[in-house]
């Protein structure tokens, strides 16, 4: 059997763990405050349109699941019922 959490927890880790470290590196790096706020700023946006997007496709398999969840239960009450005779 597949382990979905597994991955999905590592795939997160992974990324959580490179967006610590880009604005890590953009704190540390030799620049001006105003450079660096730029980049941050920038970054944010980038992080927030992303999110954005994360937030349109997590809609979509919810959907998807509980139209199938949906089907399912009809189909499992149909048969207990004795309709699907």
């Amino acid at each position: 059997m597949e382990d979905k959490n597994g991955a999905s927890s590592l795939f997160l880790a992974f990324l959580v763990g490179g967006m610590v470290g880009a604005a890590l590196g953009l704190l540390l790096a030799p620049q001006s405050g105003k450079d660096t706020r730029k980049k941050i700023k920038k970054w944010a946006e980038d992080l927030e349109d992303q999110g954005e997007e994360w937030i349109e496709k997590g809609k979509e398999v919810l959907e998807e699941k509980a139209d199938r969840v949906k089907h399912a239960y009809e189909a499992g009450r149909k048969i207990l019922s004795g309709e699907g005779k």
